[in-house]
This record gives C-alpha cells, structure tokens and sequence, in this order.
C-alpha cells in the first residue's frame, strides 16, 4: 500500500519538470534525482521515468522543429537576399527595400513559429499539469507523444 508521501514525491517529479524556467536542464535533474533517490519505491521511480521520459521526448520533438524552422529560415532567405547586397550599408535597404515579399514573407514565418512555439509550451504545461494531478491521486500518468526510453513497471506498490 502507498503512502501520501510516495503521492507527494511523485507529484513532484512531474512538477519539479518546471524548474526548467529557474534552471538550466532542471526538467531532466529533478525527475531524475526523484527516480534514483527512491530506488525501493516503484510508484515514485515510474512517476521520475515518466517525467523523464516525456521531457526527453519533449525536447527532441523541439530540436527538430526548430532545425526544421531554421532551414527553412534559411531557405527563404536565400531566395530573396542577394550576398552582395549584403555588403552595402545599411542605408541602403532603409532606401531601397524592394524586396517586400521577402519581408512579408520572413515576419509570417516568424509568427508561425512563435505561434507554435507558444502551442508547444502550452501542452507541455498541460501535461504536466495532468501528470502531477493523477500521481497525487495515485495513478500513473501517460504522457501523450512520450517515447519510452526508460521503461516504467506496470504493477505499482
């Protein structure tokens, strides 16, 4: 039988993933150290996994949106930027902005991005937030899109 306190810890490992806006890699160091300081208890070992598991995945799901955005950054650029003007001064594109599209084009890009950066962090919030309400009622939590690279056990104490 689990105790509050096996609840707890667990509540904060999904939980302590928000560190991440203190510090740096704090999403992957607190469910860690959660996981591998209980060894025994296999309720707050599968809550540190699933957290860990879900920020990992997380986070190679955002590295390859955002080499996926900076290529394509890149590819519009070089459609519409001529290298050599990029030597002249800097008056000369206050002066002869000619390539509006190029600069319509890059600001709607750059909202895109923004748009799904921000739908990004939401359902990690929202996940988050969903993990930390069932392991504080005693269940485990799937993490929706979390790939499992650290297995979780089925039965719990």
């Amino acid at each position: 039988m689990r105790n509050d306190n096996s609840n707890i810890w667990a509540v904060f490992a999904h939980l302590g993933t928000f560190s991440k806006y203190i510090f740096p890699f704090g999403n992957f160091i607190v469910p860690l150290i959660i996981w591998l300081s209980h060894p025994k208890d296999t309720f707050i070992s599968n809550h540190g996994k699933s957290a860990l598991n879900f920020q990992i995945s997380w986070f190679l799901y955002a590295l390859v949106l955002a080499t996926f955005g900076l290529g394509i950054a890149v590819f519009i650029g070089l459609q519409y930027i001529d290298v050599n003007q990029l030597m002249v001064a800097e008056d000369y594109w206050l002066e002869h902005n000619q390539n509006w599209i190029f600069s319509t084009g890059v600001l709607a890009f750059i909202f895109i991005c923004l748009f799904i950066s921000l739908i990004f962090t939401l359902l990690d919030i929202i996940f988050v937030i969903k993990a930390a309400i069932a392991s504080g009622n005693g269940k485990l939590y799937r993490y929706p899109l979390s790939i499992p690279f650290f297995k979780t056990e089925e039965k719990t104490q």
